[in-house]
Formats: C-alpha cells, sequence, structure tokens
C-alpha cells in the first residue's frame, strides 16, 4: 500500500473512532437532553444510554472474533449509515419504546462498524501511534460536542442531538465507503501462524470494562450533577463539560508517550490515580487535589457566584 493510500485509510480511521465512539463524549449531553427535553425520568434516560452500550458490546462480542472474514469496508459503512437512520428515527419520535428499539439498532450497528474499526487499527504498522492518534481526534471532536452542543439543544430542541449524531453517522459510512482501509492484506501467514489468545489479555479485557463502566456510569450524569448538586450557571457548566470531556478523551495519547518510557502496567495504575484526584479536586482544594485539575475550581466557584448573583438579581 502506498504511503498516501496509507494516510488515507488511517483517516478513515481516525474519522471511523470518532463516529464509533461518540458515547464517550456525548453521554452528558446525551442523558440530559432525554431528561430535560423529551421529559424521561433519570432511570428511563440512563437506560436508553444502556440499551445503546450493551448493543454495542452484543455486536462486538458477534464480529470481532469473525473479523478475519468479514468484508471491513462493507461492514464499517453499512454499519455508521444504519446508525446514522436509527439516530434520525429518534429525531423524530417522542415514544420511549420506540426510542428504545432505536437506540438498540444503533447500538448494534455502531458496535459492527467499530468493531472493524478497531480491527485493522490493531493490524496497522503503528497500532498504538495509531489508536494514539484516533485519541487526539476523538478528543478534538469531544470539544466539539460538547460545547456546540447544549446550546443548540436549548434553542432548537432535543431532537437536533440526534440529528447531530445521525449527520456523525453518516460522515462516518461516506468516509468509509470511500477510504476505508484493509489492513489484513499481506498478512495471511502471521493469521495462519497465530496461536490461542494468551490468558493474561483477560485481565486487560476486564480492565477495559470496568473502566468503560465506570465511565459510562458517571460520566452519564455529569452534567445534570454539575447543576443539581454544585448550581452553576450555564455557561461554567458547559466549560467544565468541555475540560472534563477533553480531559478524559486525550488521556489515550498521555498514555502513548508514557508507556514508552515506563511499560504497559505502570499506565492502568497511573491513569486510576489520576482519576482519583480529579474526582476529588473539588473536594480536597489545592492541598490535597491534583494541581492539574484544579483548573476546574474556578469554574465552579465563578459559576456559583454567577448563579447568585442572577437569584438575587430576579
Amino acid at each position: 500500500m502506498s504511503a498516501g493510500r496509507n494516510a488515507v485509510g488511517m483517516a478513515a480511521l481516525m474519522v471511523g473512532h470518532c463516529a464509533g465512539m461518540i458515547d464517550l463524549v456525548a453521554l452528558p449531553v446525551w442523558v440530559g437532553t432525554l431528561v430535560s427535553k423529551y421529559g424521561f425520568d433519570p432511570q428511563r434516560a440512563g437506560g436508553l444510554a444502556t440499551l445503546f452500550l450493551i448493543s454495542g458490546v452484543m455486536a462486538s462480542a458477534i464480529f470481532a472474533p469473525r473479523f478475519n472474514r468479514l468484508p471491513v469496508r462493507a461492514v464499517a459503512a453499512t454499519g455508521f449509515a444504519l446508525a446514522g437512520l436509527s439516530f434520525l428515527g429518534v429525531s423524530l419520535l417522542q415514544a420511549y419504546l420506540p426510542i428504545a428499539i432505536l437506540h438498540v439498532a444503533a447500538g448494534l450497528s455502531v458496535g459492527a462498524a467499530l468493531s472493524v474499526t478497531h480491527g485493522n487499527i490493531g493490524r496497522s504498522a503503528s497500532p498504538h501511534q495509531l489508536f494514539a492518534a484516533a485519541g487526539l481526534c476523538l478528543g478534538v471532536f469531544g470539544i466539539v460536542i460538547l460545547g456546540a452542543a447544549p446550546p443548540i439543544v436549548d434553542q432548537f430542541g432535543g431532537a437536533v442531538l440526534f440529528r447531530i449524531f445521525a449527520a456523525t453517522m453518516a460522515v462516518g459510512a461516506l468516509i468509509s465507503a470511500m477510504a476505508f482501509p484493509d489492513f489484513r492484506k499481506g498478512d495471511a501467514s502471521a493469521r495462519a501462524a497465530a496461536g490461542p489468545m494468551p490468558g493474561s489479555v483477560w485481565f486487560g479485557i476486564v480492565g477495559v470494562s470496568a473502566m468503560a463502566l465506570v465511565q459510562s456510569t458517571v460520566f452519564s450524569f455529569v452534567e445534570r450533577r454539575i447543576r443539581l448538586d454544585h448550581d452553576l450557571h450555564a455557561h461554567f457548566r458547559l466549560r467544565s463539560s468541555v475540560a472534563a470531556g477533553s480531559d478524559r478523551s486525550v488521556r489515550g495519547c498521555d498514555a502513548r508517550h508514557a508507556d514508552g518510557r515506563r511499560g504497559p502496567r505502570a499506565s492502568p495504575w497511573r491513569h486510576a490515580r489520576h482519576d482519583v484526584r480529579l474526582s476529588h479536586a473539588g473536594r480536597c482544594g489545592h492541598r490535597r487535589g491534583s494541581l492539574r485539575h484544579l483548573r476546574l475550581l474556578p469554574f465552579a466557584r465563578d459559576g456559583r457566584a454567577a448563579g447568585n448573583n442572577l437569584r438575587n438579581q430576579q
């Protein structure tokens, strides 16, 4: 594969990663919109996001083991296209059951597309560097989503959020149909020589699963908890959400450089400590909180002051 085609293919994988991992950056706006604009209670709204995530896991369990036998470009393009149609359908509905069914359909479609996307990243010449670059793209995409979506939803209604999701999937489908690579070519001998998956890999699977569980359960409600528990003005809630979302999404690039110095076992412990400091920064203050994440505290303090001033003026 020529260098130009290889670069285009890697760019297509980055676009696919951003489209397939949209839940990682959009969950706060997603659940918050279902509660505030669709009138669902937090349990039902969180249940819809859970249906999407579980469906994605189920699709991955089906498609990932068959990666070597799948037409990867067709699966990616079709998966993103069906997910886009599902989100477009959600934007046209208000009843819970049809929306739930479409969330399942979107999750299955995204899970299939993301399985072949990540499988191709793993087969690339530099999988860690490519995944780090994809993580950086996702971080930038997260800043755009978390920064632009809330005011748009406030102005035009909750349906526009799912149209944004549908447009994102449409872009992923179009790019995948035109430029999705197949890094499996020329790797038949390596596939034939590959043995069973080492048992140690399961520790990584369990760790990633636990990380995803914590991320989805906490990050889904961060926007509502910031608003209700801390009573922040919308401007400062937006800035805090963007900071938290970009920090979590760009973490892969930081891990890529750290792993080169400390080895793969150091990174999970370092990032677990990083998350604990972030979650307690607001309570522990400058002495015990992580200085890197105390940048969020001025948003909280200024937001409370702005909220108090607005209430005093009313």
